[in-house]
């Protein structure tokens, strides 16, 4: 009898990381989780240790194949989902310049206003899908370009969550997907890539930010030191999945245009397939990238 292989999962969110083992029929053998917290260092300002984040990730992966007892060189891969409109300046080595600043961080009100302004509701939308809003990474990473200098100058690449912990396990492919970027608010909703036209506005070069793929490809395989903190078997597959919304709405079967599904945790969101770009007049909806290639995802969100 051929021996029994399996699949594993990490969704790192944004109070902590589960880890999942199943067999290829889906059926889930076991979990583990670990918490991990936000750091405030002012009044709205939301950050979190990404080092100390990777460190519970490790334990979780550990701690998911011990309570299996499932044999790690029969996992034959591992797929990431993560919390989305997160992202971590990192230098040429891929070591972060600073905490990451969270998709619930408020610092950019001013960055805000800015774009209300110079580039305007209707024609942000209408490039993005999405309204203008303090949460999402670009007016926040034009508070970085204008207010941390010091640390832009020495910014190598702007990477999502998903990408930087993919680069610790071993990945050498940092590219994102339409899918891990739809809270970024910077993206080009029609062509699901990134918007040049926003990014030239804020002085922001191309070259920074990840390469855009498609959603559920393998990006690399398990590094040897990666192996020793982790668990997992050196040289397995790793997988770079998508939006933890846009996973989730796979999970739960939505596939096809008609369908939804509501997932409430750190914010509660309903999320609906949509095979075309649709758009929205009164700007209230979010249209995204989703977790099938070349598709797309209404999203609300609260």
């Amino acid at each position: 009898m051929a021996a029994k292989t399996y699949l594993a999962g990490l969704d790192i969110g944004t109070t902590g990381v589960k880890g999942m083992i199943a067999d290829i029929e889906g059926n889930v053998i076991g979990l583990a989780y670990r918490e991990y917290p936000c750091v405030y260092p002012f009044p709205g300002w939301v950050e979190q240790d990404v080092e100390y984040m990777w460190g519970k990730i490790c334990e979780v992966c550990n701690e998911v194949i011990a309570r299996t007892k499932v044999d790690p060189a029969s996992i034959r891969s591992l797929g990431i989902s993560s919390q989305r409109g997160t992202f971590i300046p990192v230098d040429k080595h891929i070591k972060p310049l600073m905490n990451s600043i969270v998709w619930s961080d408020a610092r950019a009100d001013r960055e805000v206003k800015w774009i209300e302004k110079e580039i305007g509701a209707d024609t942000y939308h209408r490039i993005t899908g999405v309204p203008i809003s303090s949460m999402w990474s670009f007016p926040k990473m034009k508070w970085y370009i204008d207010n941390r200098k010091d640390l832009f100058e020495k910014t190598d690449k702007f990477l999502n969550g998903q990408e930087y912990f993919l680069y610790k396990l071993g990945a050498e492919d940092l590219s994102t997907d339409p899918a891990s970027i739809t809270l970024n608010g910077m993206m080009d909703i029609d062509h699901l890539g990134w918007g040049r036209e926003l990014c030239q506005r804020i002085g922001l070069p191309m070259e920074l930010l990840p390469e855009m793929g498609t959603p559920a490809r393998q990006v690399g395989t398990v590094s040897k030191k990666a192996s020793e903190e982790t668990g997992l078997t050196a040289g397995m597959p790793i997988a770079i999945g998508a939006g933890d919304q846009q996973c989730a709405a796979i999970g739960a079967g939505i596939t096809r245009e008609g369908m939804a599904e509501i997932t409430i945790g750190t914010a509660m969101v309903m999320v609906a397939h949509i095979d075309s770009r649709k758009a929205d007049p009164k700007r209230m909806v979010l249209i995204g990238g989703s977790g099938i290639p070349h598709k797309w995802d209404m999203e609300g969100l609260t």
